[in-house]
């Protein structure tokens, strides 16, 4: 046998360009799988899974993790990171519903609510982009201080008697879907078209890639990092209020598993923690798996205190798998 005969052949351009494109289908869309295996499987351990109640109790809690990850989704892939979600939170659902309790008008309290993570978000971005500071640790002192801010508000007591219509907003439904799901399905489509087919968006994924280069590209990178901060704070600020609308009540406890739930959905969906990487489809496709798993596992009669476990597993089964990439 000579050299030559020797030699596995090499694969051609087509077969190349075949793996590329399984790979690239399989990379996008494996969260998908996932999330339909796990729907048969706890179809098949409770009958309650597959009941129309509990589907949209899945659509309405997914749209709370999903709404966040869209503007935690901006942060990341520009290279940054934002945990200040649960500080935003209470102290936005507590301002509200103080607000509300002293005969302000819902929608004058909605907004002094979104100026919460709108103000909270602007300052995250400005210690970070204009002070070099690390974003880790600037959104760690704004998670702190929004929780303590709501602590103060009210003496850390929750607030009840909120207006009828104020409830709508997170417990209402429109042509039988929830309200929240909507609102998801808006705030969704409009993240992905910026994103994907917009200036603004291309310059998320430049600045995630390589911020010098960006910015020696005439990328405004200081200005476009501020905006990101503060998108995701205007979102933790309007999931709090969602949040808020379904337990009646302002709460200082309210979001604060939200960190730990978008983090992962977006990691599962695909966004590389060193940036440049991950998209609003594959976010939202986390925020949905890890919306099913803790459903079937509580439909299961698992101890939430495992459901957090199982979060963790994934999350770090995730970072592995996706550290070469």
């Amino acid at each position: 046998m000579t050299a030559a005969t020797s030699r596995p052949a090499k694969p051609s351009p087509g077969e190349n360009d075949l793996r590329r494109q399984i790979g690239t289908f399989v990379s996008r869309w494996w969260v998908l799988g996932v999330v339909v295996l796990l729907g048969v499987g706890f179809a098949i351990s409770s009958p309650v899974f597959l009941t129309p109640g509990n589907l949209l109790n899945i659509a309405g809690q997914a749209s709370i993790v999903g709404i966040v990850a869209i503007g935690v989704t901006f942060v990341m892939v520009a290279g940054e990171i934002d945990i200040s979600v649960s500080g935003i939170a209470p102290l936005t659902g507590m301002l509200c519903a103080l607000l509300m309790t002293m005969g302000v008008n819902m929608w004058l309290a909605i907004a002094a609510g979104l100026c919460v993570g709108l103000v909270l978000g602007f300052i995250n971005g400005v210690l970070t982009t204009i002070l070099h500071l690390p974003s880790m640790i600037v959104t760690l002192g704004t998670m702190y201080l929004g929780q303590g801010l709501a602590n103060i508000l009210t003496g850390g007591t929750a607030i009840y008697g909120l207006p009828d219509e104020f409830l709508f907003v997170g417990r209402g439904r429109v042509f039988g879907l929830p309200m929240p799901f909507l609102i998801l399905i808006v705030l969704g489509a409009i993240a992905v078209i910026i994103l994907s087919f917009t200036v603004f968006g291309r310059h998320v994924y430049a600045i995630g890639g390589n911020q010098t280069v960006a910015r020696l590209a005439g990328v405004p990178v200081n200005r476009s990092k501020i905006s990101y901060f503060v998108i995701c704070g205007v979102g933790g600020s309007l999931a709090a209020i969602l949040l808020t609308s379904q337990v009646a009540s302002g709460q200082p406890s309210t979001g604060m598993s939200l960190n730990m739930l978008t983090i992962t959905a977006v990691v599962i969906g695909g966004a590389a923690l060193s940036g440049g990487k991950g998209t609003i489809q594959g976010s939202l496709l986390g925020a949905l798996l890890l919306t099913v798993l803790t459903n079937g596992l509580n439909l299961n009669g698992i101890s939430s205190f495992w459901q957090s476990v199982v979060s963790a597993v994934v999350l770090i089964l995730t970072i592995v798998a996706n550290r070469n990439k």
